[in-house]
């Protein structure tokens, strides 16, 4: 059956603070979320406490207000390398952009022996970015940016303006 747990009016009456009826999360019920910069988490985060603010308080994300300490995707796969050397106890989820450098560190950690309670995740190929604005070496049109140039802030609700600018190229994957 459905259960209701109203404590509101106690508290809006100020009989005692949410704190009293309201206990933490226990820290094996809670994920880490493990990104490749500090904007991604940003972005993660502020999603969750707008889409599903019920469970927000479930996601910690590895940042630190004065800098992230693993940015880039190649330290997110020393950072997973560590966690799995620890036998982390945590739920982890890491999640890596779909552009050229996210994709070959996605398989990299791929290839490691991920602990159970870890999962190695990259973004979605999306049909919108199969045709997508970009700006590169022969100028501006339009190209498929899957697994190219897909960081998490084309995932936004982007206006009709928004390019893709390749700027460095990914000898590994063979791509801009």
């Amino acid at each position: 059956m459905p259960v209701q747990w109203a404590f509101n009016d106690i508290e809006q009456g100020g009989y005692g603070g949410r704190e009293l009826f309201v206990r933490p999360l226990d820290p094996e019920s809670r994920f880490l979320i493990v990104t490749e910069g500090s904007s991604d988490a940003a972005i993660l985060r502020h999603a969750w406490k707008i889409l599903r603010p019920h469970v927000a308080d479930f996601f910690d994300f590895v940042d630190m207000e004065e800098g992230y300490p693993f940015s880039g995707t190649g330290n997110v796969y020393r950072f997973v390398q560590g966690l799995i050397s620890i036998s982390v106890q945590n739920n982890v989820l890491v999640l890596f952009d779909n552009d050229a450098e996210g994709v070959a560190n996605y398989e990299r950690c791929r290839g490691l022996k991920v602990l159970p309670n870890m999962r190695i995740l990259k973004l979605p190929d999306l049909p919108a970015f199969r045709s997508f604005q970009m700006i590169g070496p022969n100028g501006e049109l339009k190209a498929d940016i899957n697994g190219r140039g897909a960081a998490i802030e084309c995932y936004l609700n982007l206006d009709t303006k928004a390019r893709v600018r390749w700027t460095s190229y990914n000898s590994k994957a063979d791509t801009y």
